[in-house]
């Protein structure tokens, strides 16, 4: 699948992982999707509240409510960005759950 990201919302991911290095950047990413491609039309950029390098952790009430505000805008949830302050690699928590979520 290919995932779609305008330039301000990539922009809008490097900024946010600059900005709390050495911690884990986090954001929700939604839009639509189809089977070739997903398109991100939000970002919502979201405190990591483990305040790890090396993981991360949204508050549920913030996730619902992007959640239902996305909704609310015909959204879907296509991804969950987060950055890698140690070592660029997707981590074992990372692989762990990219299958549970089909990747």
């Amino acid at each position: 699948m290919i995932l779609r990201l305008r330039r301000i919302h990539a922009r809008l991911l490097r900024e946010e992982a600059r900005k709390v290095q050495p911690i884990e950047a986090c954001a929700m990413l939604f839009g639509e999707s189809t089977q070739k491609e997903a398109v991100v039309k939000r970002v919502v950029v979201a405190t990591n509240k483990l305040q790890s390098s090396i993981s991360f952790e949204i508050h549920p009430e913030i996730f619902v409510k992007a959640f239902n505000e996305a909704e609310h805008e015909g959204l879907d949830l296509i991804g969950l960005f987060h950055s890698h302050p140690a070592p660029a690699a997707p981590s074992s928590i990372d692989r762990k759950y990219m299958k549970l979520w089909g990747a």
